[in-house]
């Protein structure tokens, strides 16, 4: 989260792993809400089971998109903290 901001650049048919806090038993989740949908296609949501946070992305074609994603603290009253990339597809 500490690269929310980054700007991301990939070619068409690049992978894009993207690795957010793991969930611990104090409640962290994280959600995607814009996945870039039009330069990218999420091969790989993580496993509800495992607690992970980890997506995998593949560009699909050139152009620009927002990955967004919202991590909150389900034990918290705080906003949920938003992480935001910047893709450019070559």
């Amino acid at each position: 989260m500490a690269e929310s901001g980054r700007e991301i650049r990939l070619r068409p048919g690049q992978a894009l792993a993207i690795d957010l806090p793991p969930s611990s038993g104090l409640g962290l989740q994280c959600w995607l809400v814009d996945p870039a949908l039009d330069v990218l296609d999420v091969e790989q949501e993580p496993s509800r089971a495992v607690r992970s946070h980890s997506w995998t992305f593949r560009a699909v074609r050139a152009g620009q998109g927002r990955l967004t994603f919202e991590c909150h603290d389900t034990l918290s009253r705080e906003q949920p903290e938003r992480t935001e990339y910047a893709i450019t597809v070559d």
